[in-house]
């Protein structure tokens, strides 16, 4: 099972961006995309939900959750008002824009 965590509160940064998102990646000891994600959400006080998935775990979820998410089945994968969000680069860049930074 993954763990799932809700990290901070819903503020005005959240409303800019639309909405409370949902990061879905590996649980990589603090390296990888995802985390770069993460980092954007803490320090411009994003509230966000992270959903973490161990290495061993992820073949599963693969097979069935993230392949409908994204169709070359790749985390990190982010989840804003019902859109799926996959390119994680041109996503900080949006989010940046958006926050007027």
């Amino acid at each position: 099972m993954p763990s799932i965590k809700r990290c901070l509160n819903v503020s005005a940064a959240n409303k800019a961006i639309g909405g409370v998102p949902t990061l879905r990646y590996f649980d990589f000891q603090s390296r990888g995309r995802g985390q770069v994600v993460r980092l954007l959400c803490e320090d411009a006080g994003i509230a966000y939900e992270g959903v973490r998935y161990s290495f061993e775990e992820y073949p599963e979820y693969k097979k069935n959750r993230i392949s409908e998410m994204n169709p070359t089945a790749n985390i990190p994968v982010i989840e804003l008002n019902g859109r799926i969000l996959t390119q994680i680069y041109a996503l900080l860049r949006h989010f940046a824009r958006q926050l007027g930074k």
